[in-house]
C-alpha cells in the first residue's frame, strides 16, 4: 500500500491527536514530504482540514505532539525542541517559561540516560526556566492532574519573572 493511502486510511481511523501525532511522525521520518501533506489533506474530509495548522515534524515522538496539541489547544504557547545551553533540547518550553520533557522507560531508564536527564534538569533550572518531566501515564492515565500542575507551575513562573522584572526596574 502507497506511504498515503496508508497514512490518510490511519487519520481517518485515529482520535484527532493521534492523527496529527501520525502525520507528525511520517514527516519527521521521511515515509512522506511535505508535498504529500499538502495532497493528503486534499483527500480528506471537511471536518479534519483544521488539522493541517496543527502539524509539526519536529516532534520526536507522538507522545509529545499529543501534549503539545492539548497545551496549544488550552491556550499556551507551546515551542517546540528547545536548546537550552549546556543540554540537549527540551521537547516543549511553555509560555517561554517551563521547559517539558515527555519521558518514557523505553529511553530514560539506564543509569547513564537517568543522570544526564537530572543534569538537563538542573541546565533549565540554571537558565531560570523550571522543568518538569512527565511519562505517558501522565498524559493518558491522568491528564486533568498533569495539565493542572503544568497550568499552575507556568503560572507561578510567569509571576516570577514578572516579579523580576518589575525589581529591576
Amino acid at each position: 500500500m502507497p506511504p498515503l493511502v496508508s497514512l490518510r486510511q490511519a487519520v481517518l481511523c485515529q482520535n484527532e491527536e493521534h492523527a496529527i501525532a501520525s502525520i507528525d511522525s511520517a514527516l519527521r521520518t521521511g515515509f512522506i514530504t511535505k508535498s504529500q501533506v499538502d495532497r493528503l489533506f486534499t483527500q480528506l474530509p471537511a471536518r479534519l482540514q483544521c488539522l493541517r495548522a496543527e502539524i509539526d515534524p519536529t516532534a520526536d515522538s507522538g507522545n509529545e505532539t499529543v501534549v503539545r496539541v492539548r497545551l496549544r489547544r488550552a491556550g499556551f504557547v507551546v515551542e517546540t525542541q528547545f536548546p537550552v545551553p549546556g543540554t540537549s533540547r527540551f521537547d516543549l518550553l511553555i509560555d517561554g517559561v517551563v521547559t517539558l520533557d515527555i519521558d518514557s522507560r523505553r529511553w530514560h531508564r539506564d543509569d547513564a540516560q537517568i543522570s544526564w536527564d537530572f543534569d538537563k534538569a538542573l541546565c533549565s533550572f540554571g537558565a531560570g526556566l523550571p522543568s518538569l518531566r512527565i511519562l505517558p501515564r501522565h498524559i493518558y492515565e491522568s491528564w486533568p492532574q498533569t495539565s493542572a500542575v503544568i497550568r499552575r507551575t507556568v503560572s507561578e513562573a510567569k509571576e516570577l519573572r514578572d516579579l523580576r522584572r518589575a525589581q529591576s526596574r
